[in-house]
């Protein structure tokens, strides 16, 4: 009798394609680089972190992968503004990076994306755009199953809450706290 589970001919079939194997694996100079940048503006070395994203822009542009260098150019943008660069510089860069990802497929990218056009309007003071950007990184984590990149987008929305007075009593900001602790643990 023939096993069910096998294919016609009794070969196990093909497992079902993940989200990783969809989406092309990173050069590891690239990968490298970029968990560097990260530990470095976690860390508050903007200077090295401004470096390596600077390194990774031209990186990327070389090996042609477009969804890393706009993630680039947004990160950078982000790391000037935390430096006192000038918002509206980094608004345009923005607008930049956006009409130039309507055609590009972030992939695994897309939260990272989406939370940084939040932040850099929430810097800017434009509460409902960062929101909106913020949501819909948040939607996207979870729906990839990324808790570290949903943590970081709730404790963004907290302060984004605090630092707009919508929640005087401070209960959606302790929701959005716990929530990101969450993820934590």
């Amino acid at each position: 009798a023939m096993d069910a589970s096998k294919g016609v001919e009794g070969v196990d079939p093909p497992a079902p394609a993940s989200r990783a194997s969809e989406e092309p694996a990173l050069p590891p100079e690239l990968r490298d680089r970029m968990e560097r940048a990260r530990v470095a503006r976690r860390r508050h070395d903007f200077p090295l972190a401004q470096q390596l994203w600077d390194e990774i822009h031209t990186l990327a542009d070389q090996l042609n992968v477009a969804r890393i260098s706009v993630r680039a150019r947004l990160e950078k943008a982000y790391l000037q503004l935390q430096d006192e660069f000038e918002p509206d510089e980094a608004l345009k860069i923005v607008e930049g990076c956006l009409n130039e990802s309507k055609n590009i497929d972030f992939g695994k990218q897309r939260s990272r994306v989406l939370q940084l056009l939040g932040e850099i309007h929430r810097h800017k003071r434009n509460a409902d755009q960062a929101r909106g950007f913020l949501n819909s990184a948040r939607d996207c984590a979870r729906s990839e199953g990324d808790k570290c990149d949903e943590r970081w987008i709730l404790l963004t929305l907290s302060a984004l809450d605090q630092t707009q007075g919508t929640d005087p009593e401070g209960g959606s900001r302790l929701d959005l706290i716990r929530h990101a602790y969450d993820c934590f643990s």
